[in-house]
């Protein structure tokens, strides 16, 4: 009876051992192909779990989707390399974020477009080579591609060039992305250039000085974010617009001096530069957004291109502490010496009690 038992229940260990085993084993297998193609297009993918490469093939669009990557989890974590085979003409925005493991991309001619985010991970492609068929690029394609080194253009391209490894728009108006990776510890953009794209420079990890040439009239929002060490930065007196965060998380900047021309400071534009103790703002600002100084805490001289009524008239959103202790200097007046700063200081206390009680009035109407 006893040997009957120990049978019994080493026949149950044994199914339970193997129902475990194929319960884990069915956890780890994931989908391996799919189809991806737009509406009337033949699109599809295929995952080698042996090697770790994805390859997109078939002919046309790949379907956009919600802003989010249309592969799994699995698949983002487990692709090392990836191949857009020639017939698919369109990268959807966001199509490969998230691969972080990704080491190689392969691109083949008649690619027309890339979508928004398409490429945004940090991944670790040093070199990534642009086809000449491409037309389009969207914004922040290649963003967070923190081992980036360097773009190539295929010959013929009639939308795109790289020079010194950055790609720009063929007619070299347009920055479109610098390389994060690159080793460089000063860049020149070239004389020419009237656009900093969106987050063109972001985490640009080596950057400690950049030249901006006077042609340059826009540098779009998110363009130096994160470039840690970027200490020193002329910008010229061509440049008309600032995005917002444009230079947020810049650590280590002590200085801006922000060009006539520009009207308004938008929201964190120098967020969290928590070195910044001087500032040089025009009298052609109107306007300087919430949280556009936001974590400055250490702002102690403030130039303003302008007179102190123009810049008590001047509106200022969430206005930021310190600008209530810094030193104030105007055209109109030498705002220096210890008297100078506590009248200064109580100047901008008024403003601030007056600004919260019109939005106290205007809250009540």
């Amino acid at each position: 009876m006893k040997k009957a038992i120990s049978v019994f229940l080493a026949i149950l260990c044994a199914l339970f051992v193997f129902t475990l085993g194929a319960f884990a084993e069915g956890e780890n297998q994931f989908p391996t192909s799919g189809e991806i193609g737009d509406q009337g297009d033949n699109v599809v993918w295929q995952f080698d779990t042996s090697t770790g490469k994805l390859t997109v093939s078939g002919t046309g669009k790949m379907r956009e989707n919600d802003r989010t990557c249309p592969f799994s989890t699995d698949i983002q974590q487990n692709t090392k390399e990836l191949e857009v085979a020639a017939g698919v003409t369109h990268i959807c925005q966001n199509a490969f974020s998230g691969f972080d493991k990704l080491r190689k991309v392969t691109l083949h001619e008649g690619l027309v477009s890339i979508g928004a985010h398409a490429f945004q991970s940090d991944g670790w492609v040093t070199t990534f080579t642009i086809p000449a068929s491409v037309t389009e690029i969207g914004d922040q394609a290649f963003n967070h591609c923190i081992g980036m080194e360097k773009f190539i253009v295929s010959e013929g391209s009639n939308n795109f060039c790289a020079r010194d490894g950055v790609l720009y728009t063929k007619d070299m108006t347009e920055l479109v992305a610098y390389c994060a990776g690159n080793s460089r510890t000063s860049y020149t953009v070239p004389d020419g250039v009237k656009r900093l794209r969106l987050a063109s420079f972001r985490k640009a990890a080596n950057l400690l000085k950049i030249s901006l040439p006077d042609s340059l009239d826009v540098i779009e929002g998110d363009a130096f974010l994160d470039c840690f060490l970027l200490r020193e930065i002329r910008m010229p007196k061509t440049l008309r617009e600032l995005g917002d965060s444009s230079f947020a998380c810049c650590s280590v900047l002590t200085s801006i001096e922000i060009p006539e021309g520009v009207k308004t400071i938008y929201t964190n534009t120098f967020s969290l530069d928590s070195l910044l103790r001087t500032i040089h703002i025009p009298h052609s600002v109107t306007k300087i957004e919430a949280s556009a100084f936001y974590g400055c805490d250490i702002i102690n001289e403030i130039y303003y291109n302008g007179t102190a009524a123009e810049w008590d008239a001047l509106h200022i959103e969430g206005q930021p502490l310190c600008f209530y202790t810094a030193k104030m200097h105007f055209n109109d007046t030498q705002d220096t010496g210890f008297l100078a700063r506590i009248k200064s200081s109580i100047r901008n206390l008024f403003n601030m009690i007056r600004r919260i009680f019109e939005a106290m009035l205007s809250f009540a109407g």
